[in-house]
């Protein structure tokens, strides 16, 4: 009598479920026609753009629908070359100093092509120095960092990897206590300064190098920019189209920002004289970071095209002004940028 009962029992339930359904389906088409509200459905509402499913059609249920997950969310580690990091620099005087020799790397695409920029001088060496139109004393070495960076925001954004000498107010290596004089370099210290310099170059494998640089004079009248190269080396006239790209890049800057900065041109350094700290640096007759070998005072020069530049005059109190806002800083940081962009483009 067991199993008879059963099946009693269940028709019995299948003809009650079959009645609710006919109930709930009745029910679901007044729903349809006229919403839960009486009125019109409402328009379906636009999602935003990650939420779209892959194929156009007809959209799944909504209980299917699995949000997606952020993408910071990615725990994946970028390699060693895709953040900025110290390099690793042999052959020079002491150990570098934190913020030096910093390689960084592009914001966006890759290029495969590495740019050296040198903010001159930093720490212990403040370079040369003037007064704004205000009377703000400035010194060579806070602007020259403050142009590298944009210089070097810029191409980075297009696709280069940049290699800075420092990234700080400091030295590039440090020096035992012998090579200071006070709170200055010795020019023995100098000369091993500007020697881990070039040692940073080399061993970013760097297509090109700019090393920045300020001017100054006794006249407070004098001023205008310059740009310097060397054509001694075997790339001599990658320098010297260089040094004109530089030059003409940063004149139309100045001149499209409305600033009467006077053109100086570009000047040769393979017979430079006067400039240097020892005799022995007048000798050898070159800037350093540019210039050639010579047994025992540059035994590894740099390796690739480049030049110094000197964008103004800091004792001229107008050029000061310049130097150190940042709309000054700003432009002069892109017309270096697109000078070495042009000049790698063609090389």
């Amino acid at each position: 009598m067991a199993p008879q009962s059963v099946r009693v029992t269940t028709r019995g339930y299948a003809v009650v479920g079959a009645l609710a359904v006919v109930l709930l389906l009745g029910l679901g088409l007044v729903v349809k026609a006229f919403g839960s509200d009486g009125g019109q459905q409402p328009a379906p509402q636009a999602t935003s753009g990650h939420h779209h499913t892959a194929i156009i059609g007809k959209a799944p249920p909504q209980h299917h629908l699995k949000k997606a997950p952020p993408q910071h969310q990615a725990t994946s580690t970028p390699p060693p070359s895709a953040r900025p990091h110290q390099l690793h620099v042999t052959g020079i005087a002491g150990p570098l100093t934190p913020g030096s020799c910093l390689s960084l790397p592009p914001t966006h695409g890759d290029r495969s092509q590495t740019v050296f920029l040198d903010p001159g001088h930093g720490g212990h060496d403040p370079g040369t120095s003037g007064t704004t139109s205000n009377g703000t004393l400035l010194y060579e070495k806070t602007a020259t960092l403050a142009v590298a960076k944009q210089a070097s925001k810029a191409l980075r954004a297009d696709g280069y990897t940049v290699v800075m000498s420092r990234t700080r107010d400091s030295d590039v290596v440090k020096l035992p206590p012998s090579d200071f004089t006070g709170s200055l370099f010795t020019p023995h210290g100098d000369h091993l300064e500007i020697l881990s310099r070039i040692a940073c170059a080399n061993a970013a494998h760097a297509s090109v190098l700019v090393s920045i640089h300020f001017n100054s004079f006794p006249d407070t009248a004098v001023g205008g920019a310059e740009t310097y190269y060397d054509t001694s080396r075997s790339f001599g006239k990658s320098n010297k189209r260089l040094a004109q790209l530089v030059q003409a890049d940063l004149m139309m800057g100045f001149q499209a920002a409305g600033w009467a900065v006077p053109d100086r041109g570009t000047a040769s350094q393979t017979d430079q004289s006067g400039g240097a700290l020892t005799a022995e640096g007048e000798s050898y007759g070159h800037l350093l970071l540019l210039g050639p070998h010579k047994a025992g005072w540059n035994d590894h020069p740099s390796t690739m095209p480049g030049v110094l530049t000197e964008p103004l005059f800091l004792t001229r109190p107008t050029e000061a002004d310049i130097a150190a806002s940042p709309q000054g800083q700003h432009v002069m940081g892109l017309a270096l940028a697109h000078a070495l962009e042009t000049f790698l483009a063609h090389e």
